[in-house]
């Protein structure tokens, strides 16, 4: 019998079950979907979002929310983690400075271009690494 203490809890766990340890590891690993059910999954909750803001009228920051649920959703279901967790912070940093206000009204515009540049420049510069991975082509 194992004895574990976790959030407050104190939780008994015979030996023979699987340990609490591996339980906690796969809870937290990222899920691997094939980038096809990915996308289904995903593009399913953008137009579920997309009808809760026709419905609601709240366009912004509603559609904010709806382009990290529907992004963050496909990085986390392809297994992407960095580019979940980038995605995560630009999309909550766009949050945070809408709901600060017009305090950063110079800067904002400013985020959407760099952002803009970032990913074209990315796909462009000549000495990107050739992916040999046949999904991403």
């Amino acid at each position: 019998m194992d004895i574990f203490f976790f959030n407050g809890y104190l939780y008994f766990v015979d030996s023979a079950l699987p340990s609490f340890k591996s339980f906690k590891d796969d809870l937290m690993r990222f899920p691997h979907f094939p980038r096809r059910k990915a996308n289904a999954i995903a593009n399913g909750v953008f137009f579920i979002l997309l009808g809760v803001l026709f419905y609601t009228q709240q366009w912004w920051p509603g559609i904010l929310f709806a382009l990290l649920g529907t992004f963050g959703l496909r990085q986390f279901l392809s297994g992407q983690e960095v580019k979940f967790f980038v995605t995560v912070l630009i999309i909550g940093l766009l949050t945070v400075f809408n709901l600060l206000g017009h305090v950063f009204s110079f800067v904002f515009p400013l985020i959407f271009l760099a952002i803009g540049l970032y990913y074209i420049l990315k796909e462009c510069l000549p000495f990107r690494k050739p992916s040999n991975n046949i999904e991403e082509q």
